[in-house]
Parts: structure tokens; sequence; C-alpha cells
């Protein structure tokens, strides 16, 4: 019997490290799936771009990324715009779709410095 009591935390432990582990392992692996998603050429050309208002910032330095399409499970989703807090030295490049052979390529949104 006391060798059983021992083991329990050993088991909570265990059954912790193997909960975080899972967690960590999944935020790992979506931007693997991203990057992968980014790489495809798409033969199906993007929509045209939604105009979305411009809302206020909300605050000083806040600038403006616009939204853009992306390629989700067989088709396009739009992908709201959002204020991001601004980097000293550096513009924002939007996201982009380029003619790619017979299809299009997804160019992700980066801070490109100026």
């Amino acid at each position: 019997m006391a060798s059983r009591l021992h083991r329990v935390p050993e088991m909570r432990t265990l059954r912790l490290s193997l909960v975080l582990g899972v967690a960590v392992a999944g935020s790992i692996a979506l931007p693997a799936a991203e990057r992968v998603a980014q790489a495809q050429v798409i033969i199906v050309a993007p929509p045209e771009p939604i105009v979305e208002p411009l809302p206020v910032a909300p605050y000083e330095g806040a600038v403006w990324t616009p939204g853009y399409h992306r390629w989700h499970r067989g088709r396009y989703v739009w992908v709201g715009g959002r204020y991001q807090h601004g980097r000293a030295g550096y513009t924002w490049a939007p996201h982009r779709w380029e003619r790619e052979g017979s299809g299009w390529r997804h160019h992700p949104g980066r801070w490109e410095r100026h």
C-alpha cells in the first residue's frame, strides 16, 4: 500500500506533463501548417480585396494593417484588417497574392525596414 501512495503523485506529474506536452506541441505545429499553406500555389484566383472602413486608431503610433484573403480548406476566407503597434524604422508591407505560372501564391504581410 505504501508504494502505491508514492506512485500517485508521480502519475499526476506524468499526466500533467503529457497534457502540457500536447498543448505545447499543438502551438508549435500550427505555424508550420501555416507555412505549408503559404507555400502552395492556388489555381483559383483570389477575390478582390474587401474595402474596409478605416476605424479610428486605438492609440498613438498604431499602424493599420489591411485585411486579406487567405486560402483555408479549399476556399478563400477574409481576414479582417487590424491595428498593430508600429515599429520605428519599419513600414508595413501588406499581404499580397502574386500570379505564379497557372496559379497564385500568397506572400504574407511583414514589417520592412526603410
